[in-house]
């Protein structure tokens, strides 16, 4: 996460990325850090902004989300499957 700030009246989370294009993963990461900010800040999130810097032209790319819920969701079931599979799928006793 590169910073927190109010955007249009809304206390946001905001990350700079330079990729060729943004992907939803990277909402997804930012939910993650909406709910770290959350307990440090003692204050929702509403919305999560990627700022993507082509790494070709230098042009900027903004994208908004208001998902974090879902977002969040789908971080803890990536995390959650992530620990499955090295923890490997098959130990113990049948």
């Amino acid at each position: 996460m590169d910073a927190v700030a109010e955007v249009n009246d809304e206390f946001c989370v905001i990350d700079f990325k330079t990729s060729s294009k943004t992907y939803p993963e990277h909402h997804i990461q930012c939910a993650a850090y909406s709910k770290a900010i959350e307990l440090m800040y003692d204050r929702e999130v509403e919305c999560t902004y990627i700022l993507r810097l082509d790494k070709k032209t230098g042009k900027c790319q903004v994208s908004r989300s208001d998902q974090m819920g879902e977002d969040f969701v789908a971080f803890r079931a990536a995390m959650a499957l992530q620990r499955r599979l090295k923890g490997g799928l098959h130990r113990g006793k049948r």
